[in-house]
């Protein structure tokens, strides 16, 4: 049997960051025996998104033409894009585990209005929540080539109103890094009351950006997942 594992990027994510990640939980996964099929969703597939939910839609169509275990793995952005996926599959799906890193959970989102300011605002924004990024948008050719769909995805995050929930989800695994200053382990444990089975919030080694590092915890909790998956029946409904 072969595990769906999806990958939700965080806002400005793009594929290639994602691909030491997916190479590493390959490794991991064969070491189980499991096989597993990765995919990284693209939020632009269609064209711009109206919002998350429009997302949610084109991934949950896509995978539910398949029939075995899904595992939805999103940060930030994506874990908002992830649960409302799962809000979608959970009504005809099988086994079905959502992990969800560095987002608080979805009755708490407030909102932003940074994807209306300045690019130099949106710029020391990014830095202050990635060094690394400092470098990158130091480069006029880069900035007016990533800045604009990252700034789009802002909008989604930003704009984002949570579907009603509706019965509680399969399980929830929740993540975050223990120097991620963007949120507090009692907002992310808040993501328990969407779930019937709950793990979290597990706090690993990392900033915010922890779930980037090919050698973190993420890969081996996701591994984790899918040899669940593979091995655990569907939770019976409460």
């Amino acid at each position: 049997m072969i595990v769906v594992l999806e990958l939700f990027p965080h806002a400005g994510g793009m594929a290639h960051q994602y691909a030491p990640l997916s190479r590493r939980l390959r490794g991991l996964c064969a070491g189980y025996g499991a096989e597993v099929d990765i995919r990284v969703a693209d939020y632009r597939a269609d064209g711009p998104a109206r919002d998350v939910q429009q997302i949610a839609r084109s991934c949950a169509e896509e995978l539910a033409r398949g029939d075995g275990p899904v595992v939805l793995a999103g940060h930030s952005l994506g874990a908002f894009v992830a649960y409302e996926t799962a809000l979608l599959l959970a009504p005809t799906s099988g086994t079905l585990s959502l992990v969800v890193s560095g987002q608080v959970a979805p009755q708490l989102h407030r909102g932003g209005s940074l994807h209306l300011a300045s690019d130099e605002a949106l710029v020391e924004e990014l830095t202050r929540v990635d060094g690394g990024n400092r470098e990158l948008f130091a480069d006029a050719q880069m900035r007016s080539a990533f800045l604009p769909s990252i700034r789009d995805d802002y909008r989604l995050v930003e704009t984002y109103t949570p579907s009603e929930p509706g019965a509680p989800l399969q399980r929830i695994v929740a993540v975050k890094g223990d120097r991620d200053g963007e949120l507090d382990v009692h907002t992310m444990a808040l993501w328990r009351r969407h779930a019937r089975q709950w793990c979290g919030p597990i706090i690993v080694p990392g900033s915010h950006m922890h779930h980037l590092n090919p050698r973190g915890h993420l890969a081996e909790i996701l591994t984790g997942e899918v040899f669940r998956c593979l091995t655990r029946p569907v939770p019976e409904t409460a």
